[in-house]
């Protein structure tokens, strides 16, 4: 989903510019703050977040995601019973799995190497998983078919 935003160039005139949104959920509110930031750093976006599924499902009913990033272990609705609800739901979370590139990124400390390999050739990129710690330029190049770069 893209909101449009008024923006004023340097001559004065107004333009609409767009912005993209990313869904971030994480139990860790230190980790949402550092991704928060790496996503800031790098691309024009608004970043909500949830601290669990159950709130991020809530989001997604009222709300359109150009990406979802999200946990796998938290409590009340695991990351993988969200991904679960959004495959199942796609028309009611107006998630558009059917693009070539990645919306839906798994972050997670709980999952070994070959879990996420699996996930990633398994999904054609639809789902793209990683492990905590990540690499920030792994993350970054990930996001960039989906949010415009900063400037």
């Amino acid at each position: 989903m893209s909101v449009y935003r008024k923006k004023h160039t340097k001559d004065g005139e107004m333009v609409r510019s767009i912005t993209k949104k990313v869904l971030l959920v994480d139990d860790e509110p230190d980790f949402r703050k550092l991704v928060k930031e790496i996503i800031l750093d790098h691309f024009e976006a608004i970043i909500f977040e949830s601290g669990d599924g159950v709130d991020a499902v809530s989001k997604l009913r009222h709300d359109d995601f150009s990406v979802v990033i999200t946990d796998l272990t938290m409590p009340r609705l695991s990351g993988i019973e969200l991904l679960k609800s959004i495959q199942t739901n796609q028309n009611m979370y107006h998630i558009k799995m059917q693009s070539p590139q990645p919306k839906l990124i798994i972050m997670s400390a709980s999952i070994d190497a070959h879990v996420v390999e699996n996930i990633n050739a398994k999904n054609k990129a639809k789902i793209r998983a990683f492990n905590k710690p990540f690499e920030i330029n792994e993350l970054v190049k990930e996001l960039g078919p989906h949010l415009p770069a900063k400037k």
